[in-house]
């Protein structure tokens, strides 16, 4: 099984994937990018894509992806991570 930082690195490159495979897919479509414009997209819609599946997968839409069902108290805190 799997650690969880190892499963957020792995959600991670593969958020990171889907945005560059877009990326590349508009190149294909004679979309001209250039390496700064798409430096830009990754930084921007890396985060618009992780929330997207974050919110569809806390929504049931679509299934979890190396993620853990969201806590709701079945995963209570046992220790106080502030202290």
């Amino acid at each position: 099984m799997l650690n969880d930082p190892t499963r957020r690195a792995i959600r991670s490159f593969a958020q990171i994937g889907l945005v560059e495979a877009f990326l590349r897919l508009l190149e294909a479509f004679s979309v001209p990018i250039t390496e700064n414009q798409h430096i830009a997209l990754i930084v921007f819609l890396t985060p618009f894509v992780v929330l997207t599946q974050n919110l569809l997968e806390d929504g049931g839409q679509i299934p979890s992806l190396l993620k853990a069902n969201a806590s709701s108290g079945a995963n209570p805190v046992t220790r106080d991570p502030v202290a």
